[in-house]
């Protein structure tokens, strides 16, 4: 797009905003080029495009020292525009009150990421231990369990609506002793189970139940074998999950508020750094990756009432012996699933694709090279739409936290990627988890005064 080949009716009109102090709504009169100064992290929602006319050009320039997030006439969010920068829109549509919208800017990429709204800030300005994990409970609803001292943890609701985020009520989640490790799956709508450790090692898991943006706890379970290693939780069908710990899984069951646990089904020494992803109803992938050339296996897990049955083993070839074990599987749709990892020469994915209880492994793809790895487990990642999952990769190259978007086409990917936060902000809590519509919740430990734990709504950007 160039900005001096395009004219508003002839001109280009220039509007400044001094001061925003709320969300604002702009008119067709102030189509043209708009310096914006906000005193707060807000929202510019563009005219109805169904009154432009040949007023299709729009530039807005950032001058504040706030965030914006930028939304269509019909709320949807398109792109979330940093202070210093600018962003060019031409609407290619005006049939509609949303209309379409293109750009040129480099800045927004293939992903838009919204303004950052606060989960957790503590009181005394000591910030939280880093322990946070968050879940997609219903359509328009998000779960957050997270760490505040070090003897209690607390749980809330975030609402969405419109690519921003309201919050209703903390609750306790945990008192009187240290929440050591977290992770929640939804069993149902409004419903979820959490694992997670405490204390002085003992495992345990415990139905959450949503009501309305109140969320309750029913009655803890001790787990047979503790928490330990535990490196899975994953969705296996209604009222139902499998927590994959040490070397092995088993079945956790929920009825009403409360859960049950089956056997353990023991994996032995071929699967001690192993992921689980659900690729259909009580079946998931089962993948080890020890950084390797001879270790590294998948197969299909199948779950009968409560108990656990593994397919046979296929041997993967993940090119070089990879410098650490790194690595997240991520389920992409029925039958199907994407194991992205840190290899010597950079970042790498491939598709794991089912067919009964056999596994079959599509060409390992090569995403960037010359990245290091940010400790052992350096990856999150959750799907967002069908054969799409976004997946945060904190490097230590450069210090950043990068969210990719991969898709697959068969066995292929393709994948973008956008920089969320430098590393210098984040100490070492990370969560993602789905949104709806092809977004999902990025939830960080936030360094600042005072440090809090935050969450920013982001996926595939609407401008095309």
């Amino acid at each position: 797009m160039n900005l001096s080949a395009i004219i508003n009716s002839g001109s280009l009109k220039y509007t400044e905003l001094l001061t925003i102090s709320a969300p604002v709504t702009l008119t067709v009169s102030q189509m043209g080029v708009i310096a914006l100064k906000s005193t707060i992290a807000t929202s510019i929602t563009l005219p109805s495009a169904t009154t432009l006319g040949n007023l299709r050009l729009l530039v807005l320039k950032n001058s504040g020292a706030f965030p914006l997030l930028i939304k269509d006439n019909a709320g949807t969010p398109l792109a979330r525009l940093d202070p210093n920068t600018t962003l060019q829109l031409f609407a290619t549509n005006i049939s509609t009150s949303a209309g379409s919208w293109a750009t040129d800017s480099t800045a927004i990429g293939p992903l838009w990421f919204g303004l950052d709204y606060t989960v957790y800030q503590p009181v005394n300005n000591t910030g939280a231990t880093g322990i946070l994990e968050c879940v997609q409970v219903a359509t328009n609803k998000l779960l957050f369990v997270y760490s505040k001292t070090s003897s209690s943890a607390g749980m809330i609701i975030g609402t969405i609506a419109n690519g921003e985020l309201t919050f209703g009520t903390e609750v306790t989640f945990l008192s009187g002793s240290a929440l050591n490790q977290v992770s929640l799956v939804s069993t149902n709508t409004d419903a979820a189970v959490a694992v997670y450790n405490h204390g002085g090692g003992s495992g345990s898991a415990v139905v959450i139940s949503v009501s309305g943006t109140v969320p309750s706890l029913g009655t803890p379970l001790t787990l047979t074998t503790g928490v330990g290693a535990m490196n899975t939780l994953v969705f296996s069908s209604t009222n139902k999950a499998v927590i994959g710990q040490a070397s092995g899984a088993s079945v956790l069951t929920v009825s009403g508020t409360t859960v049950s646990q089956g056997s353990v089904r023991s994996f032995g020494s071929s699967y001690l750094n192993f992921q689980l992803a659900n690729i259909g109803t009580d079946k998931l992938m089962v993948m080890n990756y020890d950084g390797t050339l001879t270790a590294n296996a998948a197969s299909v897990m199948t779950i009968t009432g409560s108990t656990v049955s593994l397919g046979a083993g296929a041997t993967l070839h993940m090119g070089e012996t990879a410098s650490n074990d790194s690595f997240r599987l991520v389920s992409l749709n029925t039958d199907k699933a994407v194991a992205v990892y840190f290899h010597a020469n950079g970042l790498k994915a491939f598709v794991l694709s089912a067919s009964g209880t056999t596994v079959t492994q599509g060409s390992p793809q090569t995403f960037e090279q010359g990245l290091a790895a940010l400790g052992t487990s350096a990856f999150f990642g959750a799907r967002v739409a069908t054969d799409q999952a976004l997946v945060l990769v904190p490097t230590a190259s450069g210090g950043l936290l990068t969210a990719r978007l991969i898709t697959a086409s068969g066995t292929t990917l393709t994948s973008s990627g956008r920089v969320v936060y430098s590393i210098d902000m984040v100490t070492s809590g990370v969560s993602v988890a789905a949104a709806g519509g092809g977004s999902a919740a990025i939830v960080t430990n936030q360094v600042g005064t005072p440090q809090a734990i935050k969450a920013r709504l982001g996926g595939a950007a609407n401008l095309k």
